[in-house]
């Protein structure tokens, strides 16, 4: 009984090293020129993309810092804003320096509550802080 159990483990572990090798030898000499014929190199193409991630990720920081100077300055020109800016908690002031397009729709939003708040009622007025 023993034997026949040694046995079949035996062709089970050759067998699995037999798929093992040809896969690995498959890879080696037909996957791989084929897709560096078709691509290329793959380090060409891996360098290509890690730029590609690495130039929208510098855009990114970029468009976050434009969104951050533009709250601000919306922020330092509206006497509304700093009224309103004493009323948040610093946990919320810390949530909104960090996410500055959230600022932005906020204001939005909120915008004709503030004019209303602040006694601004014509339309001249409101079109001045308009975004």
């Amino acid at each position: 009984m023993w034997d026949l159990i040694y046995t079949l483990l035996i062709g089970a572990a050759s067998s699995i090293i037999i798929t093992f090798l040809t896969l690995r030898l498959m890879t080696e000499k037909v996957i791989i020129p084929a897709l560096d014929k078709k691509f290329g190199s793959i380090d060409k193409l891996t360098k290509q993309t890690l730029t590609s991630l690495g130039e929208k990720s510098i855009e990114v920081r970029q468009n976050k810092a434009i969104e951050k100077a533009v709250a601000g300055d919306i922020f330092n020109n509206m006497p509304e804003i700093k009224a309103v800016i004493q009323l948040l908690s610093p946990e919320t002031l810390e949530l909104l320096e960090k996410n500055p397009e959230m600022t932005l729709q906020l204001l939005t939003k909120y915008k004709p509550l503030l004019d209303q708040f602040f006694g601004q009622s014509t339309k001249q007025q409101q079109q001045t802080y308009d975004i």
